[in-house]
């Protein structure tokens, strides 16, 4: 009877030692899933974060490159007028209002005149083709 007992308990202690190792083989596996979902969470926070950054940076950009080409544009209609067009047919030819064209001349002759001023900055400026522009199409609408 001894035996018996005996062997119950070693096979009792053998099961309970399975049971454990599986048990903690469970919780390993379990740490690692953990730590495997909190990289991933943290890293999908970052790609948000970072794409955000990014969309931030490239309308930035887009947003300066616009009002370049806005300049550049502001630049041809002055341009028109300098031809001897009277600032009527600019704003005809370009499907604008006269009132539009007349502000375009004068950002043009504003930005013109400074950024003439920061590259000259302490020197005497001979005349402005912008700012002859808007003085050209004051003196249009006078006569008109």
């Amino acid at each position: 009877m001894a035996k018996t007992h005996n062997s119950k308990l070693v096979q009792a202690r053998q099961r309970a030692r399975e049971l454990a190792t599986a048990q903690q083989e469970r919780h390993e596996k379990l740490l690692q899933l953990a730590e495997t979902f909190f990289v991933a969470s943290d890293d999908a926070d970052s790609v948000v974060t970072e794409a955000k950054e990014e969309a931030a940076r490239l309308i930035r950009a887009a947003e300066e490159k616009s009002e370049t080409k806005r300049a550049e544009a502001r630049k041809v209609v002055a341009a028109m007028v300098d031809t001897g067009a009277s600032v009527a047919d600019v704003a005809a030819r370009l499907g604008m209002t006269v009132a539009a064209v007349r502000a375009a001349i004068k950002t043009a002759a504003t930005a013109t005149s400074e950024a003439a001023q920061d590259d000259h900055a302490g020197e005497d400026r001979v005349g402005d083709d912008s700012a002859s522009s808007a003085q050209q199409y004051e003196q249009q609408d006078d006569a008109a």
